[in-house]
């Protein structure tokens, strides 16, 4: 599967009526502009939410993703 539709998919089962940021940190595997991509397309999907992209530099993992 294509990593950036898991992503929106994990996504998905995070995001609640109530939730109101989603936090992106992307790893050193990731392009900034592959994570500015999936940043806008989430913030298409949950407009009720504030998405912020961040380099988290992280070594193994591709994403960290908070919902609050």
């Amino acid at each position: 599967k294509d990593m950036q539709d898991v992503v929106k998919d994990m996504v998905s089962q995070l995001v609640e009526e109530e939730s109101a940021i989603i936090s992106v940190y992307y790893g050193q595997e990731i392009e900034e502009a592959a994570a500015q991509v999936l940043g806008e397309e989430l913030g298409e999907q949950y407009p009720q939410c504030e998405v912020e992209v961040h380099y988290g530099g992280q070594p193994i993992y591709y994403y960290l993703i908070s919902v609050e």
